[in-house]
């Protein structure tokens, strides 16, 4: 239980992290600068519960397209490209959907602290990772953050709580689709799923 409250915050605080104004400025220094104002910014993030900003820095804080490919690495160079933007664009919206849910139902109240650490060459090439220690209400979890260097600073791709890997588990979910429902049929029940769990404030950005 507490792990699934873990990773419910940890995916909120991600999301909002970087007021939007300051991304290009302000998270190209290191990988640790990056983890350090993640945490520095918790606080007001869950005070706020802003869903609405959520959505709206969320592609600006997470590499969503590295991510969903480690998400579906099994079957993603199987993929068109066409298929590829398609899975992404629908993942990002679900992801999207769920960060509203985490602000508005479960995250009030809750007090966060962090210690991050220092980084380090990931075992995948090109992927620094930073370790930290949240605790949430006086409960202590480990993380690691596995960051990528973009054109204006890092982006995170995944991350690790208490060691669950987060792309691990929707690679299991999407690898039972595939199997079941094939592509198609994944596909189909994600776009059902997206319009259920859509939240109306996100959409109306949009």
């Amino acid at each position: 239980m507490f792990r699934n409250i873990m990773m419910t915050i940890f995916s909120a605080i991600v999301a909002m992290a970087f007021p939007a104004a300051s991304l290009a400025a302000g998270n190209a220094s290191s990988p640790r600068a990056f983890v350090e104002r993640i945490a520095q910014s918790s606080l007001g993030i869950i005070e706020r519960q802003d869903a609405v900003q959520a959505g709206g820095v969320f592609m600006h804080s997470f590499d969503i397209r590295a991510f969903a490919q480690r998400c579906l690495v099994d079957h993603w160079t199987a993929l068109t490209d066409d298929q590829r933007s398609e899975f992404v664009d629908l993942f990002s919206k679900t992801l999207r959907a769920k960060l509203a849910d985490a602000l508005s139902k479960r995250i009030k109240g809750r007090v966060l602290n962090y210690t991050v650490g220092t980084a380090k060459a990931g075992a995948q090439r090109g992927i620094v990772e930073v370790a930290a220690r949240v605790a949430v209400d006086g409960e202590r979890i480990d993380l690691t953050y596995y960051l990528k260097r973009s054109t204006d600073g890092y982006r995170l791709v995944d991350y690790d709580v208490g060691g669950a890997l987060l792309s691990r588990n929707y690679r299991g979910q999407f690898n039972y689709l595939m199997r079941n429902y094939g592509y198609a049929g994944m596909i189909e029940r994600m776009r059902q799923k997206a319009e259920v769990t859509r939240s109306p404030s996100l959409a109306s950005r949009e």
